[in-house]
């Protein structure tokens, strides 16, 4: 299995690497209308995004529309030390935001200072990562933060994966640590995952 995900992950880092990057900020836009649309209609308030890596989906858009409309935005703070990742509330991307020193070449996270916000106090969280598939599988970067932090969230708060449409693959391998996604936002829009998977939502 673990032979499997290496082999998704390569493959998947060298698409990426490659999509143009017109491509990308296209379907960005897109699944960004589709993300608003979809947290609205789920009554999403306190919504936690990501900041994306070269080649991710950008969701910028959503935070701009949610904070906009008086919602909450959080970004995961990552303890590398703990193995462990947090939600904390931004109020504003660039003043609020910074480099993560040792991490991934251009992440960034949270300044030191911001408010964390309890698991349970989140209503959906966007999920990145290299791969997806239709019934939740999600393949991530091989760290395990997110895997570790989605096991912790009640089951009410809805997990979110975002994929480019490069990033949908036919089957993710997945082990039982592994967290998988309630629903799969692609540039055509929101799609319940798993079995009753294809419920098109925006």
């Amino acid at each position: 299995m673990t032979a499997d995900k290496a082999k998704l992950r390569d493959q998947m880092k060298a698409r990426l690497a490659g999509l143009p990057a017109g491509q990308v900020e296209r379907e960005s836009n897109e699944l960004c209308r589709g993300l608003v649309d979809f947290l609205t209609r789920e009554g999403a308030r306190v919504v936690m995004v990501y900041a994306p890596l070269p080649g991710e989906a950008d969701v910028r858009g959503v935070a701009a529309a949610l904070a906009m409309s008086g919602g909450r935005v959080c970004l995961p703070r990552v303890d590398w030390r703990g193995r462990s990742m947090r939600a904390v509330e931004v109020g504003d991307w660039t003043g609020d935001l910074e480099p993560v020193a040792g991490g991934p070449a251009g992440l960034l996270a949270p300044r030191a200072g911001l408010a964390e916000v309890a698991a349970e106090g989140l209503d959906a969280v966007l999920v990145p990562g290299l791969a997806f598939d239709a019934v939740g599988g999600r393949l991530g970067r091989g760290a395990g933060f997110y895997d570790r932090f989605l096991a912790g969230l009640p089951a009410r708060v809805r997990k979110v994966g975002v994929a480019l449409a490069a990033q949908v693959s036919p089957r993710v391998p997945m082990e039982a640590h592994d967290v998988k996604m309630d629903w799969l936002a692609t540039p055509t829009g929101v799609a319940r995952a798993g079995p009753k998977r294809g419920v098109i939502e925006g």
